[in-house]
């Protein structure tokens, strides 16, 4: 199956201007229709990095062929290679407490970053695959609240430094603090960056949630209460 031209590691497009004396490669792969591999054959999984942002691991990657992740509005938020070495590929920096879709395409894929998914050519490219990133995972901690006696505290840490994160009682409230956007609140700090919600009823359960850093698109917590995770304020 023919996948197109390159001049050394370049793709050639419709567009390239070509040079005199340069050295055009072409470039061929087995039909993913006729040697069984058919694009898609891969298990991506979400999960929270090392700095508390969210990562896409797509185990079963091929080298050379194409990943595009985009956002549950159909716009392309990254674009990666298969890793040259294996058959995992992590896509890092991505928001915590949401869904994403990875697609899988062979080498010729073309894809640009900001575009929606309907721009995507290539010979052959997967249908969307659902990927939800929690919220958090390991990376809180639970004790007393060292200012307000007999309650607790929930510390994100590390927490995304991109993301704004709240938290939402168990009467379907959000909890406000001062100085937060309507109950968003922004890592302090970094290296690690981290969020602390004080104040709580021990015990109780809360669910953390976030959003991109300053996204003004999602203004109430709550409409992130099903992305959340739920946390048992038990300091003991």
């Amino acid at each position: 199956m023919f996948l197109g031209w390159k001049n050394g590691t370049n793709v050639i497009t419709n567009g390239s201007s070509l040079t005199n004396g340069a050295t055009y490669t072409a470039h061929f792969g087995k039909d993913p229709n006729t040697w069984g591999t058919n694009m898609g054959s891969i298990s991506p999984v979400g999960r929270i990095g090392s700095n508390g942002s969210g990562e896409i691991v797509i185990e079963g990657t091929t080298p050379g062929n194409v990943y595009v992740i985009s956002d549950p509005d159909g716009n392309i938020i990254a674009v990666v290679p298969g890793d040259a070495n294996g058959n995992r590929t992590t896509v890092p920096n991505l928001t915590p407490g949401a869904h994403y879709n990875v697609q899988e395409g062979t080498p010729d894929t073309q894809a640009t970053v900001g575009q929606p998914v309907s721009s995507i050519t290539g010979t052959s490219v997967s249908t969307p695959q659902d990927v939800y990133i929690p919220t958090v995972d390991n990376n809180y901690n639970i004790g007393y609240d060292p200012e307000n006696d007999g309650m607790a505290q929930i510390v994100v840490n590390p927490a995304d430094p991109d993301a704004d994160y709240a938290l939402i009682d168990e009467n379907g409230n959000v909890v406000q603090y001062p100085g937060s956007d309507n109950g968003w609140m922004t890592p302090v700090g970094s290296n690690p960056s981290t969020v602390t919600f004080n104040n709580l009823n021990p015990n109780a359960t809360y669910t953390v949630v976030a959003r991109k850093k300053g996204n003004t698109a999602i203004p109430d917590p709550l409409t992130k209460l099903p992305d959340g995770n739920q946390i048992i304020a038990n300091p003991w």
